[in-house]
Parts: structure tokens; C-alpha cells; sequence
């Protein structure tokens, strides 16, 4: 058995999609690979339910089609994670979002003080804790502190998630617009970042589509 990275998982996978005539994009990649990594193994069922419903419509492929690809591409193999240095990302203003992560780390007990409020957001803390966390990172978005290792690891947790979807981050980013009442450059930074950091799930679709009506009123 062979122990592939997240690299090769993603080439692998790429080089299944095109001989199927699916087409395959970086976001698609990106999410199968990080649940991979979160899962701590190639389970082909797993990952399939990482992609984004949006892949699915666009090519009118269905999820078990998906799996049936994915374990064709990848299936029986090993995952070999790739180390990653230590992160501590503190955001601080008015309110405060602090995250600390080692190697391979996740959010899992990450202590997060939201508006004096201590809260640990795990895959099984109340939604109002993970949503309370999502309106803090958009915070330091809107004041061009947007930071992708937060981001990535937020949108892990959403993911596992049946009881967070697109339209409740979209309804949390439009009330952190209504009381912060940003600028439009702050918010076109902010989605340059996310299109730039190759960002999918529910936390990207929601936040996308709250800045994007946000700048077609300004």
C-alpha cells in the first residue's frame, strides 16, 4: 500500500476526473485533500461528502458516482501528512480571536473570546459557537486582517457540520455588515484573499455571496 501526500491525492484525483470527463478545479482538490488530512486517511465515502454541492450541479455527477471515482483514483492507499510549522493567529481590536495550532492541528478546543465570552469551538460545539466564530473571522476581514490559516481551519469544522449551512453564514456576514458598515476596498480585499486562498464550503459560499451583495449596494 501506498502512503500518498495531499499532492499526490490531488493529482491522482485530477488525472480520474479528466479521463471521466468531470471537470476538475483547485477548490474540488483542495477539499477532498483537507479531509483527507482531517480524517487522517483516504476513506472514500468521507471524502466524497467533502465536495461542494456546486461541483455536483455543475457537472451532474452524483455523490456515489463521486465515491466510486475517488476510491478508483485513490482507494487503498495510505495518506502520508505533510508537517506544518506551528501557527498562533491573534486578532485583536474591540473584540478578540485568538487560535493556536501545532503541527497538524485543528480546531478542537481552540479557545476563542468572543465579545468577553470564553467558548471552545470543536465539530460538536452548539452552532451558536462555531457561527459566533465565523462572524469574528469576517470581523478581522473587514479590517484587512483576514487571515487563511484561521479561515482553513474554520471552514473544516463547518464542513463536519449538518446543522451549518451557506445561507446561515451569509445571514451572520450580513449582520457583521450591518453593525461594522465597512468599506467596499476592505471587502474587495477580503474576497481577493478568499479567491486567492482557493477556499470552498459552506463558510466560503456564505461569505462570497454576503461581500458580493454588499458591494453591488455600495
Amino acid at each position: 500500500m501506498t502512503n500518498l501526500t495531499p499532492s499526490d491525492l490531488r493529482t491522482r484525483l485530477a488525472a480520474e476526473f479528466e479521463a471521466r470527463g468531470w471537470e476538475y478545479d483547485l477548490v474540488t482538490g483542495k477539499a477532498i485533500a483537507e479531509r483527507a488530512e482531517r480524517d487522517g486517511r483516504i476513506e472514500p465515502t468521507s471524502l466524497a461528502r467533502a465536495v461542494p454541492n456546486g461541483f455536483l450541479q455543475r457537472t451532474s455527477v452524483t455523490r456515489d458516482q463521486l465515491e466510486a471515482a475517488i476510491e478508483h483514483a485513490v482507494g487503498g492507499h495510505g495518506l502520508r501528512v505533510e508537517e506544518r510549522a506551528p501557527v498562533t493567529l491573534v486578532f485583536n481590536n474591540d473584540n478578540r480571536y485568538q487560535l493556536n495550532m501545532g503541527a497538524r492541528a485543528q480546531i478542537a478546543g481552540s479557545q476563542v473570546n468572543v465579545r468577553g465570552t470564553q467558548i471552545n469551538v470543536r465539530v460538536d460545539s452548539p452552532k451558536e459557537d462555531v457561527m459566533a466564530s465565523v462572524a469574528e473571522l469576517v470581523r478581522a476581514g473587514l479590517r484587512e486582517e483576514w487571515n487563511p490559516e484561521a479561515a482553513r481551519e474554520l471552514a473544516g469544522v463547518v464542513d463536519t457540520r449538518d446543522d451549518v449551512t451557506p445561507e446561515d453564514v451569509e445571514s451572520v456576514v450580513k449582520e457583521v455588515i450591518a453593525k461594522e458598515s465597512p468599506e467596499s476596498r476592505s471587502a474587495k480585499r477580503m474576497l481577493q484573499a478568499i479567491t486567492e486562498q482557493g477556499l470552498g464550503g459552506a463558510l466560503t459560499v456564505g461569505i462570497v455571496k454576503a461581500l458580493t451583495l454588499l458591494l453591488a449596494g455600495i
